[in-house]
């Protein structure tokens, strides 16, 4: 699996403002961080396939804010009684 950060070009860039993780980003306060519940990965609105579990981590920085999307590939669902 590639561990390596990647560059998205500019005209690239999907906007995700209206998404929950991005809405709860900009009410953070300096050093605040928010870390979005596991989910799925959507691109242009619709859940990617192969499903992507995904966590998305946020906070404010001073030139903008940063939105970390970690890859979840070895979570396992445990299936309960």
């Amino acid at each position: 699996m590639d561990t390596k950060p990647i560059v998205i070009a500019e005209n690239k860039l999907q906007n995700k403002l209206a998404r929950y993780y991005v809405q709860e980003g900009l009410q953070l306060k300096a050093n605040e961080i928010y870390i979005s519940p596991l989910d799925l990965n959507e691109e242009y609105g619709i859940v990617e396939t192969p499903y992507k579990p995904m966590v998305r981590i946020v906070t404010p920085s001073k030139l903008d804010r940063a939105i970390i999307c970690m890859k979840a590939p070895h979570l396992a669902v445990i299936p309960t009684p």
